[in-house]
């Protein structure tokens, strides 16, 4: 009797692990974009009311983060309040000057936006604030750091295949200009990483290399997703390139550094954006109009919220073909 019990449970087994290599394994790709990654938080929100979870995301800059969270547990609504509750000017600010130095370098809603008091701070004393520009940006991003890792406590394995949903955050090697996909570690530290825009973030050192924003090189990581092992992959890309002719204006700017993020993500990946968008199955690219990376304002954060909800919403019948076809 217990032999029969054993060989029927090894049976369920075999078919459970049969049905899974066989149905499509859905990739979920998460594009950078700032204040905008709002945005994907409401995608993943339809996502979960249809019923559809991810078997493997990749995310680069804000994608990482969203996409790190949900990988780790994090349902839609949490992601939400924590975009929406965050302190974000005060996240952001510390930098190698600050409001108590006599440096007002940050709006109230946490803008980058220097004054000609920016080149004294670049001399001030220390063997860190001394070094080269290039090597620290703006914001150390320790407050940021930590701000992360206390939402990934729950964190018990290095190892990112391990994860409730196996994950990969985008990074660059700031040194060779090498994409860096980051498959293991302090899931943290790979979010910071990925995050750190040039010249406003800190990279981090992360072994041999220095880490600076992965959107630099691969900032809608369709590819990515695709060799984890993702038979169907939807893409939510942040981008607004496609929704404007070379006739209108630009993709709103709100200060220099929003100049600088545009233009690097925008150029230096510009042929592998042009792939991925290529070779997505299911497209999402929420109309969010005004808004740029830096809007973190609770009113913005809201309103981009519920503009990914609408773009996804749009797209359910898509999803729910999608649904039944990996359910088989």
């Amino acid at each position: 009797m217990k032999q029969l019990r054993l060989s029927l449970l090894l049976l369920l087994a075999t078919l459970t692990l049969s049905t899974f290599s066989q149905r499509p394994r859905i990739g979920l790709a998460l594009g950078g974009g700032g204040a905008k990654g709002a945005a994907e938080v409401g995608v993943l929100k339809v996502m979960e009311e249809e019923g559809i979870r991810p078997d493997y995301i990749a995310g680069t800059s804000i994608g990482s983060i969203v996409g790190g969270l949900h990988a780790l547990g994090f349902s839609a609504d949490s992601i939400y309040r924590l975009f929406h509750d965050a302190d974000w000017a005060e996240l952001l600010s510390d930098g190698w000057f600050h409001r108590a130095d006599g440096y007002e370098w940050l709006t109230p809603d946490g803008v980058p936006m220097p004054t000609e008091r920016f080149g004294q701070a670049l001399g001030r004393s220390g063997s860190e604030a001394t070094r080269p520009f290039w090597q620290r940006g703006l914001v150390r991003g320790k407050l940021i750091r930590n701000f992360f890792e206390k939402l990934t406590r729950s964190q018990r394995r290095k190892d990112f295949d391990r994860l409730p949903i196996p994950f990969r955050a985008i990074a660059v090697d700031m040194k060779t200009g090498q994409e860096i996909v980051l498959s293991k570690g302090h899931l943290a530290d790979a979010m910071r990483a990925s995050m750190s825009i040039p010249a406003l973030f800190e990279p981090v050192e992360w072994g041999e290399w220095m880490l600076v924003d992965g959107g630099v090189r691969n900032n809608f990581p369709v590819d990515v997703v695709r060799q984890m092992g993702a038979d169907v992959v939807i893409g939510v890309d942040l981008s607004q390139l496609n929704r404007r002719s070379a006739a209108v204006e630009p993709e709103p700017s709100q200060g220099l550094f929003d100049m600088v993020f545009n233009s690097l993500m925008g150029l230096l990946g510009e042929d592998k954006y042009a792939d991925n968008l290529g070779d997505v199955d299911l497209y999402v690219n929420p109309d969010l109009g005004s808004y740029g990376p830096y809007s973190f304002s609770t009113s913005a954060v809201d309103e981009m919220y519920q503009m990914g909800y609408a773009a996804a919403d749009a797209l359910r019948p898509q999803l729910r073909a999608l649904k039944e076809k990996s359910a088989r």
